[in-house]
């Protein structure tokens, strides 16, 4: 058993040595995917249970189901395996998402909301509000208009983006109270597109969230649609 942060993340190499077959991670979405970058190669079984704040990638493969029912029906008739498809660009790599743009600024919400920091979230959710308005926005090549954030899923065959919609007094609410909620794809947004490939450009570098973990990269940045080479198991999904 590895107790993360405390312990570091296992290796292909080492889930290989030590014979290990199947690994159960019982974590949130930055985790989950830290840990499949680090057991890239390895030829064993992944089975993803909700552990964090969102969850996404967990409800991807098993719906809204807890994890004692995910284990259950894991090694029931119903299971399938499955590769995940992934964007991947600009150093970085995501399985469940990325927020482009000033929104980005609710990772700190998030991070707050996660360590029960109440006198965090005084400050975070206000910076994060005033970022989103105020904020540099991002665009798509081959799209018209700029945006305060676009969201890229991963999906089978091609990258979905959408643009989060927070123009209004309105919108700004609905979008904030997704992301308090604990998923902010439930926020207002306008699809853009569907590819394989798409660049994003901003004035100054691009602040991400990559599946739930800030990051920053230079503009323009492109991303492809590419795929995990970890096997997982699947017990349902959204």
């Amino acid at each position: 058993m590895f107790a993360i942060p405390d312990d570091p993340l296992p290796s292909a190499a080492q889930a290989r040595a030590d014979h290990i077959g199947l690994i159960a991670i019982f974590a949130g979405d930055g985790t989950v995917s830290a840990a499949v970058d680090a057991l890239e190669g390895w030829e064993g079984e992944l089975l993803i249970l909700p552990g964090g704040t969102m969850n996404l990638l967990s409800r991807k493969l098993h719906g809204n189901a807890e994890p004692e029912a995910i284990v259950e029906r894991a090694f029931g008739p119903a299971a399938r395996r499955a590769t995940l498809p992934l964007a991947e660009g600009c150093g970085v790599r995501s399985l469940v998402g990325i927020v482009a743009g000033p929104t980005a600024a609710w990772g700190e919400v998030r991070e707050d909301m996660r360590q029960r920091d109440l006198g965090g979230l005084v400050e975070s959710v206000p910076d994060a509000l005033q970022e989103t308005l105020q904020g540099e926005p991002v665009t798509v090549d081959g799209v018209e208009g700029a945006f305060q954030a676009i969201f890229i899923d991963p999906q089978e065959d091609a990258l979905a983006a959408n643009a989060f919609n927070a123009a209004t007094a309105a919108e700004l609410l609905q979008h904030g109270w997704a992301w308090l909620r604990g998923d902010f794809r439930e926020g207002p947004q306008t699809p853009l597109l569907c590819a394989r490939t798409l660049t994003l450009r901003r004035d100054g570098d691009i602040d991400l969230l990559v599946d739930g973990e800030q990051a920053r990269v230079a503009s323009p940045c492109r991303f492809t649609l590419g795929r995990s080479g970890l096997t997982s198991i699947a017990t349902g999904g959204e």
